[in-house]
């Protein structure tokens, strides 16, 4: 008997609608499942196993260049952290969450930490991965010159507040190959990832008013997450030098 006829006794189900349920799935899939098994269902599993394998190797690997063995996972965090992982067939989205799960493997103390970066990792697409991910290493970059000034003036080390970094709210929606950029940043403000500055009041008829903001910028939350999805911090995983 074959899968699709197997499925549809056992599921009481006509064959005929089983066979188009699949046709429909098949063609809204596209092509990322065409190589594998005879069903949807089994397509879907193939497909989830090779991107959770994927991410599995990564993790891996960062863990071995670091140096490091892996560790047990509480399976709160690890079962919703793979589940969603095993999702994203996009090389960066995987790194993105290789290194989230390889930092979780040293640093069992903050689990509700880890599972909150899920929840967020999980809401975002990967053009706005990329422009986090830009405006983390400017972020980064940043840091790095306020450090190296400190060590060469002798002084202690600085703390890089948040909004030391601003980014153009114009630019960062023209670098995005989309129609609608702004739900993009919406999306990103919602999950509190990055903040406008303080609005400049001006003042009209006798009364102030905000003017409408021209930039934002990364918060303690968006650069702790950036900070365990791009690299493996061996001393602290989810500790920043930033202070709001």
């Amino acid at each position: 008997m074959d899968p699709i006829t197997t499925f549809a006794v056992l599921a009481s189900i006509p064959k005929e609608v089983v066979e188009k349920s699949e046709r429909l799935l098949h063609t809204l899939a596209g092509k990322a499942l065409e190589e594998t098994g005879e069903l949807f269902a089994d397509r879907v599993r193939f497909w989830r196993f090779k991107n959770q394998v994927s991410v599995l190797r990564k993790a891996e690997k960062a863990l071995k260049d670091a140096g490091l063995e892996p560790r047990a996972v509480d399976l709160k965090l690890l079962v919703p952290l793979i589940e969603h992982a095993s999702l994203e067939e996009q090389e960066d989205a995987q790194s993105l969450w290789a290194h989230l799960l390889a930092n979780a493997t040293q640093d069992q103390r903050n689990v509700i930490f880890y599972r909150t970066c899920v929840d967020l990792l999980k809401n975002i697409s990967g053009i706005e991965a990329e422009l986090l991910r830009a405006m983390f290493l400017e972020w980064k970059a940043e840091e790095r010159r306020a450090l190296e000034f400190a060590r060469e003036k002798q002084l202690a080390p600085p703390h890089i507040p948040d909004n030391a970094v601003k980014f153009s709210i114009g630019q960062l929606l023209s670098s995005i190959p989309v129609t609608d950029g702004q739900v993009l940043l919406d999306n990103l403000l919602r999950m509190n990832l990055v903040r406008f500055p303080e609005p400049n009041m001006i003042t009209v008829y006798g009364g102030s008013i905000g003017m409408k903001p021209s930039e934002v910028y990364l918060t303690y939350l968006g650069i702790k997450l950036l900070t365990v999805c791009t690299t493996l911090d061996v001393a602290n995983p989810t500790a920043t030098t930033s202070t709001s």
